[in-house]
């Protein structure tokens, strides 16, 4: 970039510029995979699903190249109003563009109107701007009002773009088998002698990409106030930021058609070609936005201390968090309650919450020329949001832990096997994410696993040599609290994805009711929604010994 000064503005101008060159080779259950329903099953060699994805070409490990060209150029000023004001304003443009396309499939034009060689090639416009004013120096206390607004553009994982090469319909075919019961697929061990057809013909998998997709794009502003106290030394912030998706991933499988509902009201899927796995579609969403207001009082390092405690409070929303490297995975592992296809914005698996962290510097005084300090690290904060999803198939979407579980209100509305309706109940009403919901689909992320409470502590000693080196002695100890308590510094997750949870057991012929199966909930194996991290839940403690010259 280039920088020139005219009296009390700062012109910038420049650009920059990424090119990118990928190989990539990813061929998922190249060498098979299988799922038994028993141990018995195992023992007999015959599975209930079955998936393996493997070349149509005589190279059985192709890779596919992408190529991208990132273009981006920018004009800014910082305008020196006055002594207190200061102003920045100016526009990025950014013109992403992918190489040579993927191959063409024409049923994939034909069938669902996206072709696989038709890439996007947007243009993204970013203006920005910020204050800064300082409206107490004249008072002797020293404070200021900060603040911007503007648009904010980015690239992608290079990955979701990636996707639609290597799923063109015609490089591979991917076998997938879903789960069933009365499924029986010999268990092949040789991994080079996988079969290549499974109760029929093997069938294709299709990404595409929408010709308008955009890269991710958001509408942020912030607002905050800084401080001199006048007590201690101490200084004090707050701030408000909040941020508007302007586009974001979206994926939409569009081999599956909503064909009618179950009872709990959630739409239920069919394929529209029997003859091809899934058409997942790469496109954008505008909804999702993020609020979150922060405090903070420090007191910067002076005579050895120094001292800051801040709390932030937020809320996030998104349509999709992409938990999954591909696109198909994307799309079925985000959990749903009613239309798959088009889920809501919801509570976003990166919400923060509630967190209060406080750090602390304190000098200790020792023997004639050596120094002690000791840092301490509090932070406290919100657990994960999570969502309770079946273990089973609700929807007839071909996935089986992306269905988040109805929350019956009375035993009228559901039949339970596996145990008993008051079991059920008491599960229900203990869990966060469902005692709130009951008689609904609770939206996704309505729990939070528990509070987590973690405190690190340091202890340096400097030591005199006489010369110019001198030798430090330090204990670092990891989760002190779980040190002065076993039962103190646990840390949950919840369980994400997990067959530990409902059984989805169809819906009853006779009275049109969901079946649940409570067989895993009432095992004496059942440890909860939630496991506890082991390493980061345990006290950890080192020694060191640095020389430095």
């Amino acid at each position: 970039d280039v920088t020139w000064v005219r009296g009390a503005h700062t012109f910038t101008v420049g650009t920059h510029d990424e090119f990118s060159h990928f190989e990539t080779l990813f061929i998922q259950n190249l060498y098979g995979s299988y799922e038994f329903s028993n141990v018995d099953n195992l023992r007999a060699g015959v599975a209930q699903s079955f998936a393996r994805t493997f070349s149509n070409t005589s190279d059985s490990r192709q890779a596919y190249q992408v190529t991208v060209r990132q273009l981006g150029a920018y004009a800014g000023d910082l305008w020196h109003a006055s002594s207190h004001l200061t102003l920045t304003y100016g526009l990025r443009i950014d013109a992403p563009r992918l190489g040579d396309p993927p191959l063409s499939n024409p049923l994939s034009l034909s069938e669902f109107g996206y072709a696989t060689d038709v890439l996007p090639a947007p243009l993204m416009w970013s203006p920005r701007a910020g204050v800064n004013w300082s409206p107490g120096e004249n008072s002797g206390r020293q404070s200021q009002i900060r603040g911007g607004v503007g648009v904010f553009a980015g690239h992608p994982p290079y990955y979701w773009v990636a996707n639609e090469y290597a799923n063109t319909g015609l490089d591979f075919t991917a076998l997938s088998l879903p789960f069933a019961a009365t499924n029986r697929v010999p268990f092949v061990a040789d991994p080079f002698a996988q079969p290549s057809n499974v109760g029929g013909a093997g069938q294709q998998t299709i990404n595409v990409l929408d010709p308008h997709f955009r890269f991710p794009r958001l509408l942020r502003g912030n607002v905050a106030y800084d401080r001199d106290l006048g007590v201690l030394g101490l200084t004090g912030s707050a701030e408000l930021l909040v941020s508007k998706t302007l586009d974001d991933a979206a994926y939409t499988n569009l081999n599956y058609l909503p064909r009618g509902f179950a009872p709990d009201g959630r739409l239920t899927y069919s394929k529209r070609d029997a003859a091809l796995n899934d058409v997942v579609l790469l496109s954008n969403t505008s909804k999702g936005r993020q609020w979150s207001t922060a405090f903070t009082v420090a007191r910067p390092l002076s005579r050895g201390i120094s001292f800051s405690a801040s709390y932030l409070h937020d809320r996030a929303t998104s349509v999709t968090d992409t938990p999954g490297g591909t696109a198909l995975s994307m799309w079925g592992s985000l959990p749903v309650a009613y239309d798959v296809n088009h889920p809501p914005a919801a509570t976003s698996n990166y919400e923060v919450g509630q967190r209060i962290t406080v750090t602390a510097v304190v000098p200790t005084p020792l023997f004639a020329g050596a120094r002690g300090a000791l840092s301490l690290y509090f932070n406290g904060q919100s657990g994960q949001p999570y969502s309770l999803a079946f273990n089973g198939d609700a929807n007839g979407d071909g996935r089986n832990i992306n269905d988040i579980a109805f929350a019956p209100a009375s035993p009228d509305q559901v039949i339970v096997t596996g145990g008993t309706w008051a079991q059920l109940d008491n599960y229900l009403t203990a869990d966060p994410s469902t005692r709130g919901h009951r008689g609904s689909i609770p939206p996704r992320n309505s729990g939070r696993s528990p509070w987590t409470n973690t405190l690190d502590l340091k202890y340096v000693v400097t030591l005199p040599t006489g010369r110019r080196a001198h030798a430090e002695l330090s204990l670092d100890i990891a989760n002190v609290l779980n040190l002065l308590n076993d039962r103190w510094g646990w840390v949950f997750y919840p369980a994400f994805n997990s067959a530990n949870t409902i059984g989805y057991g169809g819906i009853d012929a006779a009275t049109g009711k969901l079946i649940y199966r409570l067989n895993t909930i009432t095992a004496d194996t059942f440890a909860g929604t939630f496991t506890r991290d082991d390493l980061r839940s345990r006290w950890r403690a080192q020694w060191g010994l640095r020389l430095r010259f």
